[in-house]
């Protein structure tokens, strides 16, 4: 499974509303009251990066906090959302209401009366309703994303909060929206999906018959998260325009005054140029208006560009770049005096070790680099004449392509080193690079949302062939022009010659959202006419071939369709065909439709032609200029197929998995094979190999435990990369089942274990110094009991890693009751944050903490387990005191300094089963029985105390730093008192002599949880999980060029504000 948690590729800062600060933004603070609830709203306007349409409704972005209460109250479901900037016309006739003659109206079912103004719309507030405050947050888990203020809070069982809401509400806390940041209609009723789930969820919590906790999971999750449903078909009028650029030739460019040719001749001409523009590359590009050197000279004029993408949010950005080149927008300039000082360090220390070894290479690539126009050479020397030039060190890495026959071949790339720095600690363009002044990028969630896609569309036609294709557009970078500075700072040198760089290099951290920016708005284009009127037959793409469009068969046609589980997200599919894009590669899938498909193939391709110049003839054009669309990989990748690479990966949508592909596992092997015999590899060696495992991992995440060790000889901080490392015996064995997760790698992973799920089985766990126990909802009750002769008895530092051994009896006990069924996933609920994150990641534990042996072997026992089930595995934060049964289970008698009521007195196993079911029957599922545990299990379990013990008495002998771990317990124990037990380890079944210090009375009833509480507890933290989300990591907006629905964004503002160039400047 993959682990839910949410990545983003860059935080953008967003100032917090709050009462004391207003803001510019005109803010509304409202509460929607109905006969049973209230949600308090904050509306503004609609925020940067959209742009509404005159028949897109009413736009608004609220921060509603969503109640749900232990009594049964629930969240009211907004039915449409409202603007300060609305007008009281388009308002009124949104609501049925004739504008004319009005000064106010409220229509049935909204608690508000809207009055007219000179400039906008009033609501007025009910007198009736109450104002909330925000509340204080939740607590945050390293699953939640680092958010907007845009949130809804969910008030939650095992919650408490400093600063209730109201007398009503004490326990509300807040969880993000994952559709923060958007605005628009359709957003909006998303929400309201989401919070009517919430409220027939809630309402059926209160209609759940008998007295015992359900036994059916999906009354603990039956909610899927909704995404707006772009159902938007663009007009008839744009779809004209589209066609009508489609056959608008554009002219060829100009030659350029520069000489793109190597040799002493092409340098001293080029200098010579550079002289007569004083040294600036900028001025020397200004004079090459009209040439193949003029920014956006690789893409369509601006005029028609307009028509077609205007109303995208990107465009302003897309037509700055394409007018004046990118800039390096950086935090501080480095003065003329360390530009020298950085650039002479630089030449004088040379290129990287791989370009120095592979040099005929290096020199082969940049030959190719200056043939197309990427980059101009001059002398070394007359680099100085360069206002503020800086020079990088080059180098070269490997990489797959692709032949025309679907056959990889390894492939070196030449990289440009901008983050390298040696004179100046932030002398380096990256280091000083203003993220904030770019694009945002999503492109890291493409793989995951073509996953989520392609699940729901097998949910949803199970009998149909899904097809993929892929699209490379040629030299990314390179279509993109660097700003005149930008390209004087961008320069490499290889024997005695300097290579200017005019396009986008591999390297810069300004670029990659730069190009994506282009590259999205390419892919929502392509989405956008996909789901309109357009017909290839009327306008076909002039670069696709018949043979294009013909599937690739299957390999065994009567391979059988693989059924899919539906993910916790509900992806839409107002269209069964979706484009996605990561960097350079645009992702189709398509549903197998004759028609439809063939449609499909041209897409993609159109898209390109719309937005880029087409290619001319290479007699035409006066730089050598590679197609759009390289024609071999188009062949080869273009064409649709149910079995497709993508982004390293094999996806097989009829098997419905993903796989490493067959060259990648070859190589992997041999060099993990070649590693082991020789005991150890260089740390350069060891960090290649370490990269290619973690990507493999992404199949099987729980094999990232296996990688710690490695990950801590490698520390590039301590190290150098030539330095040879001698691997111990344990990281040989580490690296032996390396092998083992390769071949399932290989064989494939089910899309079902890759997607997010809401769980289908789930367990408490829980333990104490004196014990462990736990139970399942299907009914299978545990507990081991800790002997007084054990050197941990009674010993708090050891309950960490006991409770990280709790929840893996939860899964072996889970995997051993879903055996049969198809990819269940398993949920372990436990009350230790410490224990829940080691289930994941072990890798922060010190090698000399008393935990870390255990932790180790538990975490690896879990992965082989998991891995052999093929399950999910997910893990959960609960409140000590939602944890009632499974606490009773770790414990007898007064040993923590109080009795429990139903074990006071030591009880059998089937006695206390009796008295569970007579005393707590809202806590458990029917068939609750405490019993053995399986021999295997049961084994784990007391070789694992043990472990516990040893490094116990170790650390005793040789004491270090202190050892206790980050993370909260749930129950914080006394110290161990004196008090005796006859505890057995091993099988909890056996029957037990009371001591002599058991309680002879009954003592007073505890207050237990009740099962409301409970099943809430449970579901609201895991909807605090998914909503953390943002739900551009698993669906794409599409609406986006004809301006109806922002970009797909994680922030909500993926554009900045903020214009790259002032009015003043030129390139």
């Amino acid at each position: 499974m993959t682990p839910i948690k949410a990545r983003r590729t860059r935080k953008r800062k967003r100032k917090e509303i709050t009462p004391e600060e207003p803001s510019s933004t005109e803010l509304l603070e409202l509460t929607v009251q109905t006969t049973r609830h209230r949600v308090p709203l904050q509306l503004h306007k609609p925020r940067m990066g959209y742009r509404a349409g005159e028949d897109d409704g009413l736009q608004t972005s609220y921060d509603g906090r969503i109640l749900l209460s232990e009594a049964g109250s629930n969240p009211p479901v907004p039915t449409r959302g409202i603007g300060d900037s609305t007008s009281f016309e388009h308002l009124a006739t949104s609501f049925g209401e004739s504008p004319t003659g009005l000064d106010s109206f409220s229509a049935p079912g909204d608690p508000f009366q809207y009055q007219k103004d000179s400039s906008h719309v009033t609501p007025v507030q009910p007198k009736s309703s109450d104002k909330h405050d925000s509340g204080s947050g939740f607590d945050s888990s390293d699953w939640i994303p680092d958010s907007q203020q845009f949130s809804a809070s969910i008030e939650t069982a095992d919650e408490t909060q400093d600063h209730p809401r109201d007398s009503e509400d004490p326990h509300a806390t807040e969880t993000d929206d994952p559709l923060r940041g958007y605005t628009d209609t359709r957003a909006n009723e998303a929400r309201a999906r989401n919070l009517l789930r919430i409220q027939q969820a809630n309402e059926a919590d209160e209609k759940i018959l008998g007295k015992y906790l359900p036994s059916d999971v999906s009354l603990f999750f039956p909610i899927r998260i909704s995404a707006p449903i772009d159902d938007l078909k663009p007009d008839r009028q744009w779809l004209d325009e589209v066609a009508e650029i489609a056959s608008t030739e554009v002219a060829v460019p100009n030659p350029p005054s520069l000489s793109f040719e190597l040799g002493e001749q092409a340098e001293k001409h080029n200098q010579q140029q550079l002289a007569d523009s004083g040294g600036s590359v900028g001025i020397l590009l200004r004079k090459n208006r009209g040439t193949t050197m003029d920014h956006g000279s690789e893409f369509r004029p601006l005029s028609q560009l307009r028509k077609v993408i205007g109303k995208h949010p990107a465009f302003k950005f897309l037509c700055e770049v394409f007018r004046h080149g990118l800039p390096f927008r950086v935090k501080r300039e480095l003065s003329p005096e360390e530009c020298k000082i950085e650039r002479e360090s630089n030449l004088n220390r040379g290129n990287h070790r791989s370009a120095v070894e592979n040099i005929d290479k290096v020199k082969e690539l940049l030959a190719k680099e200056v043939k197309h126009g990427f980059s101009f050479v001059i002398p070394r020397e007359a680099v100085d004449s360069i206002p503020r030039a800086l020079v990088q060190p080059c180098g070269i890495v490997s990489q797959f392509s692709i032949n025309s026959d679907g056959s990889r071949k390894k492939k070196l790339r030449l990289t440009h080193d901008m983050s390298f720095c040696l004179a100046l600690k932030d002398g380096s363009i990256n280091e000083r690079i203003d993220m904030e002044r770019y694009p945002e990028m999503v492109y890291g969630w493409c793989l995951i949302r073509v996953i989520h896609f392609v699940v729901e569309l097998r949910a949803a036609h199970p009998r149909k062939k899904i097809f993929i294709m892929k699209f490379d557009y040629s030299d990314a970078y390179r279509r993109i022009s660097h700003q005149g500075k930008a390209a004087s700072q961008s320069i490499l040198v290889v024997d005695g010659t300097a290579y200017v760089s005019l396009r986008m290099a591999f390297g810069g951290s300004a670029n990659p959202p730069a190009f994506c920016a282009f590259s999205e708005t390419l892919t929502d284009l392509a989405n956008d006419l996909s789901s309109s009127d357009y017909d290839p037959v009327e306008a076909p793409c002039p670069t696709v071939e018949e043979h294009h469009c013909e599937p690739r068969p299957y390999p065994i046609e009567e391979e059988a369709f693989r059924e899919a589980i539906k993910p916790a997200f509900e992806v839409p599919l107002n269209s069964t065909s979706k484009k996605d894009c990561f960097i350079d590669d645009v992702i189709s899938v398509a549903l197998e439709l004759e028609k439809s498909l063939h449609r499909q193939c041209h897409v993609v391709p159109m898209a390109v032609h719309l937005l880029s110049r087409p290619h001319a003839t290479d007699e035409k054009e006066p730089i050598p200029r590679r197609e759009l669309l390289a024609p071999e990989k188009l062949s080869a990748e273009g064409r649709p197929s149910e079995v497709a690479i993508i982004l390293g990966w094999g996806m097989d949508t009829r098997k419905l998995i993903l796989f490493l592909p067959d060259d990648k596992y070859r190589a992997w092997k041999a060099d993990l094979e070649d590693t082991i015999q020789r005991g150890g590899d260089t740390v350069h060696g060891l960090e290649s190999l370490i990269g290619r495992l973690n990507h493999a991992s992404y199949l099987i995440p729980l094999s990232r435990h296996f990688l710690n060790e490695l990950r801590r000889r490698v520390d590039p901080s301590k190290r150098r990369s030539r330095e040879k490392i001698r691997l111990s015996r344990s990281e040989i064995e580490d690296l032996k089942l390396w092998i083992d997760f390769l071949q399932v790698a290989r064989s494939g992973i089910s899309l079902n274990l890759l997607t997010v799920r809401n769980p289908s089985a789930l367990a408490w766990s829980d333990s104490c110094p004196y014990g462990l126990g736990g139970y399942t909802l299907r009914g299978w009750a545990w507990r081991i009991r800790i002997p007084k002769t054990s050197p941990i008895y009674g010993l708090n530092s050891a309950n960490n890693v006991l409770e990280f051994l709790g929840m893996a009896v939860s899964i072996l006990l889970m995997i051993e009751e879903t055996k049969g069924e198809p990819h269940p996933c398993l949920m372990a609920l436990g009350d230790n944050t410490s224990a829940i994150g080691w289930i994941f990641k072990t890798g922060r534990l010190r090698k000399g903490s008393i935990y870390y042996q255990a932790a180790k072997e538990i975490a690896r026992h879990i992965t082989r387990e998991a891995m052999k089930a093929g399950v999910q595995i997910c893990a959960q934060h609960l409140k000590g005191e939602k944890n009632d049964v499974a606490d009773a289970l770790t414990y007898e008698g007064d040993v923590r300094g109080e009795a429990n009521e139903l074990t006071f007195d030591k009880p059998t196993d089937d006695v206390l089963t009796h008295r569970f079911h007579n005393s707590v029957p809202q806590l458990i599922p029917e068939n609750f029985r405490i019993s053995q545990l399986p021999c295997e299990i049961d084994s784990f379990v007391s070789q694992t105390l043990r472990t516990i013990e040893e490094s116990l008495e170790r650390s005793r002998k040789h004491p270090g730093p202190s050892q206790n771990e980050p993370g909260k317990s749930g129950n914080p124990l006394p110290v161990e008192s004196e008090s005796e037990t006859n505890s057995c380890q091993g099988s909890p079944g056996g029957q037990e002599k009371s001591s002599q210090r058991a309680s002879s009375s009954r003592p007073e009833p505890s207050n237990w949880t009740g099962r409301t509480e409970l099943l809430r507890s449970v579901r609201n933290r895991w909807l605090q999980r998914l909503f953390g989300l943002p739900s551009a990591m698993w669906v794409r907006r599409s609406g986006q060029t004809t301006g109806k629905v922002p970009c797909t964004s994680a922030t909500g503002e993926p554009i900045p504000t903020s214009p790259l160039y002032p009015v003043s400047e030129i390139c």
